[in-house]
């Protein structure tokens, strides 16, 4: 599961048991730093303080952007996917003259798609919120860096200069190597960042509601296991932009929503309980 399959979930969570608003948890935040246990845990704190300034804000305010992305990516990959499928039938049928034909036209179309598709996630990452500039940066230069390689493999597939597969094959593994992995690992650490920005606004918010002194000694332990969950999902995303190589990222990377699965059962608990706190709530005012 992914993590933005889990927001929908978190968020609503917040919204049904946050009784103190953002600015209230910053202000609480403040206070804790000189009674608490001193620079080990008031640096995170102000680290995720920091995250979630002015991110639901940025978030929410790109909605509609958000949205039209996801339906046009989930369009272009079903077309990519359908793309693939035909591609492979036609390569098996072609006889010994029309295969190598066959086998340029496919990659173009399927690097040409490839193309567009680089280029509305580059347009949706340059105002993805909850992440540093120079990260952003960077993420958007190797995006650059491997659109303009997309262009010149796709501009030599149209100008004949390959003659053989193996040349085509060869030329795609250059590709991968010094272009598509970079921007891969890039781009896992903007999605790590925004993911950690998410964390931290859970985080504050839960700290928020464990702090209320009407808070049940249930609900105050499913805070805790929340929190706690949370925090190691944090580990963990934090590690993904310090990876040395891709496979490490992924690692990290899948480590963490595994990690964020598991919080959601507590996210769940949550909910339940908040549920049955309002209803008491209004059966005891009527």
């Amino acid at each position: 599961m992914k993590i933005r399959s889990h927001l929908h979930i978190f968020v609503i969570v917040l919204l049904f048991l946050a009784t103190l608003s953002l600015t209230q948890a910053q202000e609480q935040a403040g206070t804790e730093g000189d009674t608490g246990s001193g620079a080990t845990l008031a640096d995170p704190w102000a680290a995720r303080m920091e995250r979630t300034a002015g991110f639901l804000a940025h978030y929410e305010a790109l909605g509609k952007q958000r949205e039209t992305f996801r339906k046009q990516k989930a369009i272009d990959e079903q077309r990519l996917e359908e793309l693939r499928v035909r591609c492979g039938g036609s390569i098996r049928r072609a006889n010994r003259d029309t295969k190598f034909p066959t086998i340029v036209q496919c990659l173009r179309n399927e690097l040409a798609l490839e193309r567009e598709m680089l280029r509305r996630e580059r347009r949706n990452n340059e105002t993805l919120p909850g992440v540093s500039e120079e990260t952003r940066t960077q993420a958007l230069a190797s995006a650059d860096a491997l659109l303009s390689a997309l262009t010149t493999f796709i501009d030599g597939l149209d100008a004949g200069v390959f003659r053989t597969t193996k040349q085509i094959m060869e030329a795609r593994d250059n590709l991968r190597e010094q272009y598509r992995t970079p921007s891969w690992l890039s781009l896992r650490q903007l999605r790590a960042e925004h993911a950690l920005s998410w964390t931290s606004h859970f985080l504050v918010s839960l700290r928020a509601i464990g702090q209320d002194p009407a808070i049940s000694q249930e609900a105050a332990a499913e805070v805790a296991r929340a929190a706690d969950c949370f925090v190691g999902a944090e580990a963990l995303l934090e590690s993904v932009p310090t990876a040395g190589n891709s496979q490490d990222a992924e690692t990290f990377m899948s480590q963490a929503e595994t990690a964020l699965e598991s919080c959601s059962e507590s996210a769940r608990s949550l909910t339940s309980m908040a549920t049955v706190q309002n209803t008491s709530s209004s059966a005891a005012q009527n």
